[in-house]
């Protein structure tokens, strides 16, 4: 079982990314994708799912329905579990969330929204805005950015983060590149850019 787990700076919303990703391994392998946090766009509206699902982590945890009760089907080898619809409703803290990974037979499992502190495994992967402000992880990427963002006049702060760099990803764009890179455990090269690209942008020549 290979963990992922997915979080961002509070005005990133992780979820196209996730399923996303989720999408893009379930071509091969079995992936379940849970959400720890709602937010305003969430993984069932990627999916048609909005408003059909009847149970909820928290349903599960405070001991309304079985663990199985609580997993949706959404394409042949994707299942999904939804946050509490309602944030105050329950709060999983790492003894909950070790429960719930026992006895589940998935070779991918995504965690969106997740807490890093909470899990003491899995590959954190997490999404932050030009300012680039970061929490400790194996891998970031940039989202949600204008049309005239450049990672290469980044360039220092972007090599001087320890997690590697997935890539940038434009207003509505797919995450295409960044899950790529992802999935092949690999990392974008950023360049400085040269002299006379400086005086250019410097001029507007």
């Amino acid at each position: 079982m290979k963990k992922y787990l997915i979080n961002s700076i509070n005005n990133i919303n992780t979820a196209n990314f996730s399923t996303t990703f989720a999408k893009s391994i379930e071509k091969e392998k079995k992936v379940l994708l849970i959400s720890l946090l709602r937010k305003e766009t969430n993984i069932e509206d990627f999916f048609e799912n909005d408003g059909m699902i009847t149970y909820d982590l928290a349903d599960y945890f405070l001991g309304y329905t079985q663990k199985n009760k609580i997993i949706t089907k959404v394409n042949d080898n994707i299942d999904i579990i939804l946050s509490p619809l309602i944030e105050e409703k329950f709060k999983p803290d790492k003894k909950n969330l070790q429960d719930l990974l026992e006895d589940l037979d998935y070779e991918f499992i995504i965690f969106d929204g997740a807490d890093f502190s909470l899990f003491d495994d899995g590959i954190k992967v997490f999404a932050t805005d030009e300012n680039l402000v970061m929490e400790d992880s194996d891998y970031f990427y940039i989202d949600n950015v204008d049309s005239y963002f450049s990672d290469r006049k980044k360039f220092i702060e972007i090599n001087g983060i320890t997690s590697k760099y997935l890539g940038f990803n434009k207003k509505n764009d797919d995450y295409t590149e960044i899950v790529q890179n992802l999935l092949s455990e690999s990392e974008k090269k950023v360049s400085k850019l040269s002299f006379f690209e400086k005086l250019k942008e410097k001029f507007g020549k």
